[in-house]
């Protein structure tokens, strides 16, 4: 009898899909990561107390 190939080939393409998504999942933790150490936070309360001063009211 021969192997049945449906179950190989279904195990690869579930394991190739996971695979990417994983991949695409890192890439975006790694971006996120990195453009978020560019702004600092006392920055932000800078730029915060800054639209204060220029509107006090709001």
């Amino acid at each position: 009898m021969k192997t049945k190939s449906y179950d190989k080939t279904s195990r690869r393409y579930t394991f190739i899909t996971f695979f990417r998504i994983a991949v695409l999942v890192f890439l975006v933790l790694i971006s996120t990561a990195g453009t978020m150490q560019h702004i600092m936070p006392y920055e932000l309360i800078k730029d915060a107390n800054k639209a204060l001063e220029i509107n006090p009211q709001d």
